[in-house]
């Protein structure tokens, strides 16, 4: 297993954690999530041989984010 922060710019409300969280869930390899509102960050701990972090980027954008991948 791998982890994965992610700096997200405009998460606002829970709303935005939920639908973070739903994306990611909803990708192969992904094991946990946590997003913090306060520090506008996603924890996301993933299989690397069946996803990788440009993959999870990707998901947050399409939910409708700005992902920077943190560490």
């Amino acid at each position: 297993m791998k982890t994965a922060a992610i700096k997200v710019d405009g998460l606002l409300s829970e709303a935005c954690i939920d639908r973070i969280e739903w994306a990611l869930k909803g990708v192969t390899g992904v094991e946990d999530v946590v997003v913090s509102l306060f520090r506008s960050l996603v924890t996301v701990r993933f299989d690397e041989t069946r996803t990788y972090p440009s993959r999870l980027e990707s998901v947050i954008a399409q939910a409708g984010y700005l992902a920077h991948r943190f560490a």
